[in-house]
């Protein structure tokens, strides 16, 4: 959180007011300050990976800002990840889809949102219908039970979107994300099989090699992340999706 002085970032609910109510035929937009990334291109290029492997992930593009007269100088527009989003990349709006970055209280006072009996209520529902978390719940059941990676997830997960989605993580050095640190993603639920899938969000911290901060992409952070490297067909899924990408 930064206040108005220090070049907070934005985010805009155009419909907050006015409900239905869009810019550009956008309801959310994100104005990202990229205190972070003094070059202001680790998510204009970081995304631009993902969506060169195929992978669901916003658009972006550049805009000047000034608040009440004064200059905020260089932003990096982001798409919200949202019932917009969904639709352009998917063909629909539907199903659930929950903010799994950290819950930040002020200082070092932070939660996780993963799928472990201690973390899964901290995930967020952003858009679809609320179900008490029961498609969470359900995914975090089979993290906890028995079996290969493939019988537990079978008919939860799309697993090969699951291995697309890490190996761009790692790709991009994204080091904030899923598998080595728990954040910065979102989960969606597919309308027509109800399997989750991951979409990225917030790479200003991407580009980075994982051993600066004191983790290493062959011990994942991540409940999924540990449960595959555990799983020697995993692993194999794994590499092969790899050399597919």
């Amino acid at each position: 959180f930064r206040e108005l002085t220090s070049k907070p970032k934005f985010k805009f609910d155009f419909g907050y007011y006015v409900e239905g109510q869009r810019f550009q035929k956008l309801e959310h937009l994100a104005l990202n300050n990229e205190v972070v990334d003094c070059g202001y291109l680790k998510e204009m290029v970081g995304y631009s990976v993902f969506r060169a492997l195929g992978r669901p992930a916003p658009l972006t593009s550049y805009t000047h800002v000034t608040v009440d007269g004064e200059d905020y100088g260089l932003y990096v527009v982001v798409e919200m990840p949202d019932k917009d989003f969904l639709e352009r990349i998917f063909g629909s709006g539907d199903g659930n889809l929950y903010d799994g970055k950290y819950l930040w209280y002020g200082g070092y006072d932070y939660a996780l949102s993963d799928f472990t009996t201690e973390l899964q209520d901290n995930f967020e529902l952003e858009e679809g219908v609320d179900v008490g978390k029961a498609d969470i719940f359900a995914v975090t059941a089979a993290a906890e039970g028995e079996g290969t990676f493939a019988e537990r997830f079978d008919g939860l997960i799309d697993e090969d979107e699951f291995h697309a989605h890490m190996l761009a993580e790692q790709w991009i050095g994204h080091v904030d994300g899923y598998w080595t640190n728990v954040n910065n993603y979102r989960i969606w639920f597919r309308p027509d099989d109800g399997r989750a899938i991951w979409i990225p969000w917030d790479l200003d911290y991407a580009f980075y090699d994982a051993r600066d901060w004191g983790m290493n992409w062959r011990s994942p952070a991540g409940a999924m992340g540990k449960r595959c490297l555990a799983d020697e067909a995993c692993q194999a899924r794994h590499a092969e999706i790899a050399a597919e990408m």
